[in-house]
């Protein structure tokens, strides 16, 4: 409503139906990326492994955020994602408390990945 009216103050058009649809497209593309990362994800030694789970658990994040939650069908496909999200979230967390050095973080990362699988 506030928003509506920040706009409106400012002769913008406004469309609430086409906030909604872009929200809904933008769920529907995190849930496709989630399942199609998941099929083509390389093999779990492979050091692209762990970066390939950081950008995806980061993306699916950012569409939370912009969208204000997930739908059911974001969800199902967010859950092959969460247990080891939630780990390695934890660890980088930690590392970064410790390690100033990039290729050690990737390192710990990749080792994470490999523990997980």
């Amino acid at each position: 409503d506030a928003t509506i009216k920040r706009f409106l103050a400012h002769k913008l058009p406004w469309d609430t139906n086409l906030v909604s649809e872009v929200k809904q497209a933008a769920l529907q593309y995190a849930a496709k990326y989630m399942r199609c990362v998941l099929e083509t994800q390389p093999s779990p030694a492979s050091p692209d492994a762990a970066r390939m789970l950081q950008d995806t658990v980061g993306f699916a994040f950012k569409v939370h955020q912009l969208v204000g939650g997930f739908n059911q069908g974001t969800r199902v496909a967010m859950l092959p994602w969460s247990r080891p999200a939630k780990i390695i979230a934890c660890l980088v967390f930690n590392m970064e408390q410790r390690v100033t050095n990039i290729s050690q973080k990737r390192d710990i990362i990749s080792k994470s990945v490999n523990l997980l699988n």
